[in-house]
């Protein structure tokens, strides 16, 4: 919401899908963790864009792009010269962040380490989440372009953190999930159909610019690149 008008990248891709199809939608709003707990009740025909990881049940997938992680840290916490994700993992005095929801940023490997050493500290939405970042509650946070153009893009303070990406892991995959329960074998084919046809356009490509790329005319770490290129969504 902005100006008090409705936006952003999955409202976009909902209503480009309402369009095509010729239907109207009753939004569901909550948490994160509310969204899930309604989508496993099956009280949600579809849901995301969200990470293949969460591997929802009794649901069908639909791939619309994969992106690299990318990693938000406070500058006290760097180490000069080393912009490598294993380090920050690895190091005992960083502190991560992540949502409630939102642990499939992590690997199981990952994931176990920040656990087993209490480096992980979980919270229910982003804006908390970015709160506790930039008040130096947490040191760091692992999310992906849409995020982090958003906030590069809106608050000053979240581009004084440093920025790295991760290089050697596999890229995440987004997209929808649709309800096997929900949808009836002729629903569940025009919505993959228009998911599909939709990426194949390059309408998925055309809004993924419009949401990952920086206003501030300088790359995330203080160099001269241009946005677009900092934040790439990747093939």
């Amino acid at each position: 919401m902005k100006s008090g008008k409705k936006m952003g990248l999955g409202y976009e891709l909902y209503q480009e899908i309402l369009s095509r199809l010729g239907c109207h939608q009753t939004e569901f709003v909550g948490s994160v963790p509310g969204v899930l707990a309604a989508f496993s009740r099956y009280q949600i025909d579809v849901i995301g864009p969200l990470s293949s990881k969460l591997n929802l049940s009794n649901s069908v997938f639909v791939d619309l792009w994969s992106a690299r992680r990318k990693m938000a840290i406070r500058k006290n916490k760097v180490t000069s010269g080393i912009n490598d994700f294993k380090h920050y993992l690895k190091d005992p005095k960083v502190i991560f962040g992540a949502l409630i929801a939102g642990n499939f940023y992590f690997t199981d490997k990952e994931r176990s380490l920040l656990e087993a050493q209490n480096r992980l500290r979980s919270f229910a939405n982003t804006e908390d989440l970015i709160r506790a970042l930039l008040e130096g509650r947490i040191d760091a946070i692992i999310a992906g372009d849409i995020i982090f153009a958003h906030y590069l893009n809106e608050q000053r303070e979240f581009r004084q953190l440093h920025f790295a990406e991760d290089n050697e892991g596999q890229k995440m995959t987004w997209g929808f999930f649709l309800s096997k329960r929900r949808l009836n074998a002729l629903e569940m084919k025009s919505m993959v159909n228009v998911l599909t046809q939709m990426k194949k356009e390059g309408v998925v490509d055309r809004l993924l610019r419009k949401y990952t790329t920086l206003q501030i005319g300088r790359d995330p770490n203080g160099g001269t690149g241009k946005g677009s290129e900092v934040l790439t969504t990747g093939k």
